[in-house]
This record gives structure tokens, C-alpha cells and sequence, in this order.
């Protein structure tokens, strides 16, 4: 009698007990399961479900991926835009520098002192407005009666499907043969049972 295949269309579950991953052995309550005539289960770490050499997510946007070129081409941007000036190895920029350095400093410190000032001076607003605040809220707002009955429905999550890459997919076809094999095997050893010893003696 020749079994049914599995197939490679796993939907995403979450369970209440935490099992060890099929892949890293943490613990955890995500599991992928298919629906069909041969049912196959397993637990996974969600981690798992965004690597591309484990799965893919069928329909449904994918998830951006990141290249390795895309940080290459940020990275020359910066080194050649214009407002970036190139660093210099002369004692003459090092100078200049550590000068307009020093300058940068005390003029630094005229614009904290007027920096202080404003802040008070938004303090004193902040609690005048605090204060017509109050006033406003003293008095009841009108506001429209809402039903506490109504609720807002949101739409159903679906769950989502996987395809499992084709190494991971045959550990799983190898398991659910080696199951089907142990059954089978019980199975017989239990119908063709060797005779038992007699016991009495044969006259």
C-alpha cells in the first residue's frame, strides 16, 4: 500500500506548550504544520521562519531583504559627497583646528548662558498655559455618547503559508518515512507472531 507524500506547504500555528526547535533545539511555541491527506508537524524558532535557506513565505509581500552591496553604496555616498570635506595629515589644518577648536568653545559659552535664559523665560509660559488648562477642564467637555456594546472588528490574521527549501524539506520526508517504516514494521511483528513455547509435555 504506498503512502501519501508529503507536501511542501507548511501554514504557521502557535501551540501553549514550548518544544524544542527541530533545527536548534530551543525552546519554542511556533509550529509549522501542513494540511492534507499525511500530516507533518514540527516545531521552529520564529527566527528561522525570516531565513531564506530554511523557508520562503508564499503569497504576501517578502520581507525586505538586505543585499551586500546596499551598505557598499551607502558607504560611498558619504565618502563622496560634497559636504564631507577629506581629512588632512598637515600640522597646518591640525593648527587651525585645534584654534577655531578653542574658538568654538567660548563662543559656546555665550550661547548656553542665552540658552538658560529662554528656557526660564518658556518655563513661565508653560505654566501659564498649565494654568488655562485647568481652568478649561473644570468645566464638563461635551463629548458624542459611543455604545460600550459596538466594537470594532478587525479583519482575521490569517496564518501564513510556507515553502520549506528542498534540504529541509527531504530531513522532513526522511522522518515521516522512517515513522511510517517503524509502524509497519510493529504491525507485522504483531500479526506473524513467532509459535509460542508449548507448554506441556507432549505425550
Amino acid at each position: 500500500m504506498a503512502t501519501p507524500r508529503l507536501q511542501n506547504s507548511y501554514s504557521l500555528r502557535t501551540s501553549q506548550q514550548d518544544r524544542p526547535c527541530f533545527i536548534c533545539n530551543r525552546l519554542s511555541n511556533a509550529v509549522l504544520t501542513t494540511d492534507g491527506l499525511s500530516p507533518d508537524w514540527f516545531y521552529i524558532c520564529r527566527p528561522h521562519l525570516d531565513d531564506q535557506g530554511f523557508c520562503s513565505v508564499i503569497g504576501g509581500t517578502p520581507p525586505p531583504s538586505l543585499s551586500l552591496d546596499a551598505p557598499r553604496k551607502d558607504d560611498k555616498k558619504k565618502s563622496y559627497s560634497p559636504e564631507v570635506k577629506p581629512e588632512s595629515n598637515s600640522v597646518t589644518d591640525l593648527v587651525t583646528g585645534i584654534g577655531s577648536g578653542i574658538w568654538s568653545t567660548l563662543t559656546g559659552a555665550k550661547k548656553e548662558e542665552e540658552k538658560k535664559d529662554d528656557k526660564k523665560d518658556d518655563k513661565k509660559d508653560d505654566k501659564d498655559d498649565k494654568e488655562e488648562k485647568k481652568s478649561k477642564s473644570k468645566s464638563p467637555p461635551l463629548s458624542p455618547t459611543v455604545s460600550p456594546t459596538r466594537t470594532l472588528s478587525s479583519p482575521p490574521v490569517q496564518s501564513r503559508k510556507y515553502i520549506l527549501h528542498r534540504d529541509i524539506f527531504y530531513l522532513r520526508e526522511r522522518e515521516s518515512i522512517n515513522k511510517q517504516e517503524k509502524k509497519r514494521a510493529s504491525e507485522i511483528l504483531q500479526k506473524y507472531s513467532f509459535p509460542a513455547v508449548p507448554k506441556t509435555i507432549p505425550q
